[in-house]
């Protein structure tokens, strides 16, 4: 993970919190505006919280200039812990949903179909249907991994397709 960064943050670059998700910063009271008395906002940082699925959780959060959230703790869950890096799951989730092609490791493009939310165990462990160049349908897990082993695949999901310059 990248450390906090206030000046990215502020500029648009997604930060995690310590539970792990995504929030983005939208706002930070200006220095100049105080309270009677001189006194400075203690949490003048504004933003929002995603879900874990990337839908808009909550809409009006407050934070310190380090992180740390208005209602919590010493380390609480909704603290802001560095600036936001994209997992392989938030990849493939993003592919999904925006229709791009993923990269296996051995170079195939990959079109994900359905991402199964399912407690079955029959589709839990690898709930990423998707179809590679050759047609077939294939499962992977949501970390990438081809079929049910802890063994490296040529078949994982690596990233993103990206389309060779000539």
């Amino acid at each position: 993970m990248k450390p906090f960064n206030l000046e990215k943050a502020l500029a648009g670059e997604p930060v995690q919190l310590r539970d792990g998700r995504k929030a983005k910063l939208i706002f930070k009271v200006p220095d100049e505006l105080v309270f009677s008395g001189g006194l400075r906002p203690e949490y003048p940082l504004l933003g929002f919280i995603y879900k874990r699925n990337g839908e808009l959780h909550h809409t009006k959060e407050y934070w310190s200039l380090d992180g740390g959230y208005m209602l919590g703790s010493d380390e609480d869950e909704l603290d802001i812990v560095g600036l936001w890096e994209e997992s392989l799951e938030d990849t493939i989730r993003k592919a999904y949903r925006d229709g791009l092609p993923l990269r296996t490791r051995l170079g195939d493009k990959v079109y994900i179909v359905q991402i199964s939310e399912s407690d079955n165990p029959l589709i839990r462990g690898l709930p990423v249907f998707g179809v590679m160049s050759d047609v077939a349908s294939h499962r992977w897990g949501l970390e990438g991994n081809y079929l049910d082993n802890d063994k490296q695949s040529p078949y994982d999901l690596v990233g993103l397709w990206e389309e060779e310059e000539n």
